[in-house]
């Protein structure tokens, strides 16, 4: 599992309506994740989502994401601030096809003519393959997990390319 917490001041028009960018906002992140609570006032934006289930078949990770949104007057402008705070967890699914594949590669290390796990002369190589297998799965875990965070992140920021002055 990994945290995230992400802020990002937006400065907008002084004559922009809030209203509009609600549903931007509501209209984009509803492409991203699944939107499970929202509560809104006249400055006060909370949206609350996850993509779908930790169970069901995910590719990669499943996110887990709150959103908040201030919007604060100033003298010559309005100014959005966008706190984003979640965590991503990998995917069931992700995990057993890792530990399915693990356990071909040693299921493979019994078979004659492969890399010798079972005998009692076993050579540095043997450890060497099950530290490089055991390295790509740490660093595609990890990819997969930062991936998912960079979307959510991204999301944001296309709503400051949209809106900002």
């Amino acid at each position: 599992m990994r945290n995230f917490l992400f802020s990002e001041r937006i400065k907008l028009n002084p004559d922009q309506d809030i209203a509009e960018v609600k549903s931007f906002l509501e209209e984009t992140l509803s492409q991203v994740i699944e939107l499970k609570e929202i509560s809104t006032s006249s400055d006060h934006f909370y949206v609350k989502g996850s993509t779908g289930g930790l169970f069901d078949f995910i590719r990669k990770a499943k996110i887990f994401v709150e959103f908040d949104f201030i919007v604060e007057k100033t003298k010559t402008d309005k100014e959005l601030r966008v706190f984003v705070k979640g965590n991503t967890a990998l995917s069931l699914s992700m995990a057993f096809s890792y530990l399915f594949l693990f356990s071909l590669i040693l299921f493979a290390g019994l078979l004659p003519g492969s890399i010798e796990t079972g005998s009692e002369n076993s050579s540095a190589l043997d450890a060497l393959v099950f530290l490089v297998i055991g390295y790509y799965i740490k660093t595609e875990i990890d990819r997969s997990l930062i991936e998912s965070e960079q979307h959510i992140i991204q999301s944001v920021k296309t709503l400051k390319t949209r809106f900002e002055i």
